[in-house]
C-alpha cells in the first residue's frame, strides 16, 4: 500500500522519518512511557504482550523494542493496513498483528500482559470482556478508558453521545453511548457501555485481578490533567501474584 496516513501514532521508522511528524513520538510522550514503566516492573521481556485495539500500532511497536513478545489485535480493516505497513518497516521477529475482533482475543492463548487502552468504553459489553480478560491474563492488565461518572461530568462537550441517566447493564451500573462510524469506533456494536468508576473498579476485581489500582504518571499536558481532575478517563493496573497464577494453572490441568 502508499504511505498511508497516520492519526495518532508518531513512531520512529529505521530510516529516521517519523509517521506523524510535528506530534509527540511514541516512547517519548507521557502516555506510552507510562505503560512501558508498568511493563517493565511487573512483568520484565520478554514477556507475552497483547495490544488490544491496537489502531496504527504505536504503542505495539514501542513494547516489541523493548524487547516483549508482542500481539497486537485490532479490528477496523483500515486501521489494521496502517498496522502492516508499520510491521513491514521495523521488521521486528517479536511482533505481530492479527486483523480480528479483540473479543475473540482467547483464539491467541494467554498473555503475561494486556494493554487495553482506548477500546473498554466502546464495547456493548464489558463486563463479560473483563472476564475474558481475567482468563487470558497471567499477570498484569492495564487499562485505560473513559467513564462514567455519579456526577455526570463525562457529559455535554466531552461526551455528547452519553444517556443522561445511569442504568444498569450486566449488573453494573453505567451509561449508554451512540457510538458513530469511523476508525476510531466500535466494531460491530452500534452503542456502547460505559461502566461507572467504583462499579468499574469491581469489575476488573472480579475478572481475577485482586489488586486494582490507578496510575497517575501519564499526566503531562493540560487536557489530559483536565479530564483526570474530572474523573472521566483513568488508566488502571490489575495485578495478579504469581500464586494465583499457578493455583489457575492447578485448576486448568485437573
Amino acid at each position: 500500500m502508499a504511505v498511508p496516513t497516520f492519526s495518532a501514532h508518531n513512531v520512529e521508522l529505521p530510516n529516521g522519518e517519523w509517521t506523524l511528524p510535528g506530534t509527540p513520538p511514541i516512547g517519548s510522550e507521557p502516555i506510552s512511557v507510562s505503560y512501558l514503566r508498568t511493563l517493565r516492573q511487573i512483568c520484565p521481556p520478554p514477556a507475552r504482550v497483547a495490544d488490544l485495539g491496537a489502531l496504527e500500532g504505536g504503542y505495539a511497536v514501542h513494547f516489541a523494542r523493548a524487547g516483549y513478545d508482542v500481539v497486537g489485535i485490532e479490528g477496523q480493516p483500515d486501521n489494521f493496513a496502517v498496522c502492516e505497513w508499520l510491521a513491514d518497516r521495523v521488521e521486528l521477529e517479536n511482533l505481530t498483528f492479527v486483523q480480528d475482533d479483540v473479543r475473540n482475543i482467547r483464539k491467541y492463548g494467554e498473555f503475561d500482559a494486556v494493554l487495553c487502552a482506548g477500546l473498554l468504553y466502546h464495547l456493548d459489553r464489558p463486563v463479560e470482556f473483563m472476564r475474558t480478560l481475567g482468563e487470558v491474563t497471567r499477570r498484569l492488565l492495564i487499562l485505560s478508558t473513559n467513564h462514567a461518572t455519579e456526577a455526570g461530568g463525562e457529559l455535554g462537550v466531552y461526551a455528547p453521545g452519553l444517556s443522561p441517566d445511569l442504568t444498569e447493564h450486566e449488573g453494573r451500573r453505567g451509561r449508554w453511548f451512540q457510538e458513530q462510524p469511523g476508525p476510531w469506533s466500535a466494531l460491530g456494536n452500534p452503542r456502547s457501555f460505559w461502566l461507572e468508576r467504583t462499579d468499574l473498579l469491581k469489575t476488573i476485581a472480579e475478572a481475577g485481578f485482586p489488586t486494582v489500582f490507578e496510575q497517575f504518571d501519564w499526566v503531562g499536558d493540560t487536557e489530559a490533567a483536565r479530564r483526570l481532575a474530572e474523573r472521566v478517563v483513568s488508566v488502571f493496573v490489575g495485578v495478579k501474584s504469581p500464586d494465583e497464577d499457578q493455583a489457575a494453572a492447578a485448576r486448568n490441568s485437573s
